[in-house]
């Protein structure tokens, strides 16, 4: 993963940064969209469980209920390392 080579790309992705929820229950890593909306991405690959690291990331949310009422349930359909 690599970040979007031109500053226009990153109009494509949403900017977050990786939060640890597991002290919460039914919740494990999330992503934080701003200071009051966090994602709870169903398939958050193990290798970017980071606290605090940004990417950018594609998605679309899903419909259905969570273990964790943190955010938004989400599916991740792309994923880019911010720096």
């Amino acid at each position: 993963m690599t970040e979007p080579e031109a500053l226009s790309d990153t109009n494509k992705y949403t900017l977050v940064s990786v939060v640890d929820l597991t002290g919460l229950d039914g919740c494990t890593f999330a992503l934080r969209k701003n200071k009051e909306e966090m994602l709870i991405p169903v398939n958050l690959a193990d290798s970017l469980h980071t606290i605090n690291q940004k990417l950018y990331i594609q998605f679309h949310e899903l419909k259905g209920a969570s273990t964790c009422m943190a955010g938004k349930l989400i599916e991740l359909t792309h994923v880019e390392y911010a720096h």
